[in-house]
């Protein structure tokens, strides 16, 4: 894969763009709204239009006739994560690729931990772009990886969990269709805001979460050895264990 292809999602215009369409599909012109904050027609627009250009040609973007949106390819997405990680000297096996975009395609969970990548786009100086959402995609996950693992290993609640049998499988799926059904949609738009941007962040929050919480369930069952190498794609992994096991050294004493 080219170097060229890969600063698409690293650094510029085309980074944030693709970040900003996989945490809500849109259009060109409303993604070029949400990268300025405007309702308005966007500035840049002329910048923004090859930029979503080369990253459909280079197929990190999908696009579709039937809406006008762009998409992210989570399967482009993983294959770059995956470089990473064989820039560690690990490998992502097809099974692990699958419970990873099976994560991926629910975005929900994303919106929650990009709360502020909105504003840190907007409010960059005029013509800067240092947004790196593969960096971001890397820290996320990895980050949540990590906890996961640690929880695994070392907590007795986690050590404690039930099998994911077929049965409890089965009761999850309904779970989640409940969550995403438009009646739970309903019941979450009815929870008031009072026209405060605080209480609609906890709207926003609450909502997410119901949708997320099934599929974090799911990452929950995932073998060790995939936490272990999505760890390590967040650069913190290695201070992070070094520290867990002096405090775990130091409790015994």
């Amino acid at each position: 894969m080219s170097r060229k292809k890969h600063d698409l999602l690293t650094t510029g215009l085309s980074s944030e763009l693709f970040l900003l369409a996989f945490l809500e599909p849109d259009n060109v012109r409303k993604l070029g709204q949400r990268l300025q904050n405007t309702t308005g027609h966007p500035s840049n627009y002329s910048k923004i239009n090859p930029a979503i250009h080369n990253l459909t040609i280079a197929q990190y973007l999908k696009s579709k006739t039937s809406d006008d949106k762009y998409y992210p390819n989570l399967d482009k997405l993983i294959e770059e994560i995956d470089v990473i990680i064989k820039g560690k000297n690990e490998s992502l096996t097809d099974n692990e690729k699958k419970s990873l975009k099976q994560f991926l395609k629910r975005q929900e969970f994303f919106k929650i931990l990009a709360m502020g990548i909105n504003k840190e786009i907007q409010n960059q100086p005029k013509g800067k772009h240092k947004v790196n959402a593969l960096k971001f995609f890397c820290d996320k996950i990895g980050h949540m990886a990590c906890g996961l693992l640690l929880l695994k290993q070392n907590s007795p609640k986690f050590q404690k969990l039930p099998k994911l049998t077929p049965e409890y499988k089965k009761e999850l799926e309904k779970l989640d269709q409940l969550f995403m059904s438009e009646k739970f949609g309903k019941m979450i738009a009815k929870i008031p805001t009072y026209d405060d941007s605080r209480f609609e962040l906890i709207k926003m929050i609450i909502g997410n979460m119901f949708k997320s919480s099934v599929p974090l369930m799911n990452f929950v069952y995932e073998s060790e050895t995939l936490l272990i190498k999505l760890s390590k794609l967040w650069d913190g992994y290695e201070n992070y264990l070094a520290g867990f096991e002096l405090k775990k050294k130091l409790d015994e004493l």
